[in-house]
C-alpha cells in the first residue's frame, strides 16, 4: 500500500510539473527555466557540444538558433527554454547553457574577463543526466531540480 501511494504521489507531482510548461509540436523533451536573480542583464547562449540530434525552442515554441542567438535575461526575469530530440540516437547529446553578465562597464579588477557561468548537461538515460556548473570571475550562478532550473546572479 505504501508503495502504491508513493507511485501515485510521484505521478501527480509529474503531471503538475508538466502542466506549467507550454505544449509544443514537436514535443519538448525537457523544459529548462532560466532565471536572472541580479540587477544586471545576462546574455545566455545554448550550444550543442556533441551530436546534432537535438534543438531548442522558446516558450512560444519558436526555434532558437544555437549558434548565433543570445537569449536576453533582464533583471529578475524568468524564461523557459525547451530541448527537443529531433532524432533518437540514444543519450549521447551533450549541450551547454553559457551566460555572460552584460555589465555596462566591466569591472577592471576582473583581469580574466566578464562574469560568466556555464552549465554543461550530459544525459545518460531517461530522466538521468550529469551536470557540471562552472562559474568564473566571481559569478554566483547555480542550478536546482537536477539542472533544469538555472539561476544567474
Amino acid at each position: 500500500m505504501k508503495t502504491k501511494l508513493m507511485i501515485l504521489g510521484s505521478a501527480i507531482f509529474s503531471l503538475n510539473a508538466f502542466a506549467q510548461n507550454p505544449q509544443c509540436n514537436p514535443k519538448v523533451h525537457v523544459w529548462y527555466t532560466l532565471q536572472n536573480d541580479s540587477q544586471t542583464e545576462w546574455l545566455v547562449q545554448i550550444s550543442r557540444l556533441y551530436e546534432n540530434n537535438i534543438s531548442f525552442v522558446d516558450s512560444s515554441c519558436a526555434p532558437i538558433d544555437n549558434i548565433n542567438q543570445k537569449i536576453s535575461l533582464q533583471p529578475h526575469e524568468v524564461k523557459k527554454v525547451g530541448m527537443v530530440v529531433n532524432v533518437s540516437k540514444g543519450f549521447n547529446s551533450t549541450y551547454s547553457f553559457m551566460g555572460v553578465r552584460n555589465d555596462a562597464q566591466p569591472n577592471p579588477m576582473l583581469s580574466k574577463g566578464r562574469v560568466s557561468c556555464i552549465f554543461i548537461v550530459a544525459p545518460y538515460g531517461p530522466g538521468q543526466m550529469d551536470r557540471y556548473d562552472i562559474r568564473s570571475n566571481n559569478a554566483d550562478c547555480y542550478s536546482t531540480n537536477y539542472g533544469m532550473n538555472l539561476y544567474f546572479k
